[in-house]
């Protein structure tokens, strides 16, 4: 570990990049077999759980949901755990509550996750909106292997909403005739409604969330 020679805030890139690095400890452990990273995995998850999900009105920031679902799905699934499928439910049962799901004051609003009561979580963007979808479909999979329907209609409703918000950020036939030279961009996805810039981090991550959906949906 090489500490940087510049000042940064730890607590808030942990928030970003701690689900990130438990999912890639539990990743390795399926590859390689070898138990040290699944109990790293555990040993970290485990710490979260309290920072994140225990002690939710503390520190609560939307942008860890994702990434810690995506490890929570790998360790219940690997361990069975019921800690782990409670922290998904909690943690995923919260983020909804941000998204727009009645489009105002602008249709072009809905689906989006932004809560105009505290900007602290972030302006809204396909960067936040594309892995808060990808994680709802691994929330899904696990209120349906439970049989829990109500969670799987809210987060089905919620992930086809979230697709939706995606979809009209494309630049795509009509939508582009402001454009000087539209065959330059066309498919690709804005960074919001308000602001065109194109993204390698916010395409990827519509990319995963939409081949997520196809896989979990059995989509054509």
């Amino acid at each position: 570990y090489i500490e940087p020679d510049y000042s940064y805030d730890e607590i808030k890139l942990l928030k970003f990049y701690s689900g990130e690095a438990i999912l890639s400890l539990v990743e390795f452990y399926e590859k390689t077999g070898d138990e040290k990273y699944l109990n790293a995995a555990i040993v970290s998850q485990d710490y979260y759980i309290n920072e994140y999900v225990t002690l939710m009105d503390e520190n609560y920031y939307p942008a860890y949901v994702p990434w810690h679902t995506m490890s929570l799905y790998k360790l219940y699934i690997d361990t069975k755990s019921e800690k782990y499928k409670d922290a998904i439910f909690k943690l995923n049962d919260k983020v909804i509550e941000i998204q727009n799901q009645d489009g105002k004051p602008y249709i072009d609003y809905l689906g989006r996750f932004y809560d105009p009561d505290h900007p602290e979580y972030g302006p809204p963007n396909s960067g936040s909106t594309a892995p808060q979808v990808e994680g709802l479909t691994y929330a899904y999979e696990i209120a349906e292997l439970e049989n829990d329907y109500e969670r799987m209609y809210e987060y089905k409703k919620s992930i086809f909403l979230g697709a939706h918000n995606l979809i009209n950020l494309q630049f795509d036939g009509a939508d582009m005739y402001y454009l000087s030279h539209p065959e330059r961009v066309e498919g690709a996805l804005r960074f919001r409604v308000d602001d065109n810039r194109i993204r390698i981090d916010t395409t990827q991550h519509t990319i995963d969330a939409f081949s997520k959906i196809l896989d979990v949906f059995k989509l054509d």
